[in-house]
């Protein structure tokens, strides 16, 4: 016997919903990835030559990205050296806790109905991600703040 529908799909959702019964997954893989990175580079030694390919950008026009210095930074982050961490890439060492604390709650659930799944907010919260990145970058290359960049 089959079930009568009014010929919409079963399995369509509304725009922005998750898919699947397990809403947590994504944001446990990153969170995954979050980890792997920081162990990776807790191994590693970035501030030897050649484990890290240089930044494009700073190769061909001497400006710091925003993210220059981060392998740098997570290294002596995980290494207990947070003044050392923090000369290197200031925004990996004050972001890196506000990423893991939002993939943390995104993984137990707290707000991911109220945020991601509204998409004015979620779009608001990306515009002003790029806007932080775009302005660390601007700052971090003015004359006179050399202090922002990420020089070993």
């Amino acid at each position: 016997m089959t079930a009568v529908t009014d010929g919409r799909d079963l399995a369509e959702k509304p725009p922005g919903q998750v898919s699947g019964s397990r809403p947590w997954l994504a944001p446990a893989a990153a969170l995954g990835g979050v980890t792997l990175g920081v162990a990776y580079f807790a191994a590693t030694d970035p501030h030897e030559q050649g484990l890290i390919p240089p930044c494009l950008l700073l190769t061909l026009t001497g400006l710091d990205c925003p993210l220059c210095g981060g392998s740098r930074a997570l290294h002596d982050l995980a290494h207990g050296n947070v003044a050392e961490a923090m000369d290197h890439n200031a925004l990996v060492v004050l972001g890196l806790p506000v990423i893991v604390l939002g993939l943390i709650a995104a993984v137990i659930g707290i707000g991911r109905r109220r945020l991601w799944s509204n998409a004015r907010v979620r779009n608001i919260l990306l515009i002003a991600g790029g806007v932080l990145l775009l302005l660390f970058m601007i700052v971090r290359n003015l004359p006179g703040l050399e202090y922002l960049d990420s020089v070993a």
